[in-house]
């Protein structure tokens, strides 16, 4: 069925396939430029080309979520999984 379909073309909203990476708040690319293909095993079609981020990259995106860690972001997420614990109990 989906042999000959971009998947791409099944989102209602096609720029929601990030073809970057998130890092510290923002789409990037990688800072040496290379990328990568995400191929479809199925049909061996290229879905997207995305960052090829390397150890620097990889280094300041840890970096990035370890101050964000500190700053409190991620707070709400445990309070949500706090919430549903005390429910279950």
């Amino acid at each position: 069925m989906l042999e000959n379909t971009k998947l791409e073309s099944l989102l209602n909203d096609p720029s929601l396939l990030a073809k970057k990476a998130y890092v510290a708040g923002e789409w990037v690319t990688a800072k040496n430029g290379k990328t990568f293909d995400v191929i479809n095993p199925a049909t061996g079609e290229v879905i997207a080309s995305l960052p090829d981020l390397d150890v620097k990259d990889a280094k300041h995106a840890i970096d990035a979520a370890a101050i964000a860690q500190k700053n409190g972001h991620g707070i709400l997420a445990k309070n949500v999984r706090l919430f549903y614990v005390k429910c279950i109990i």
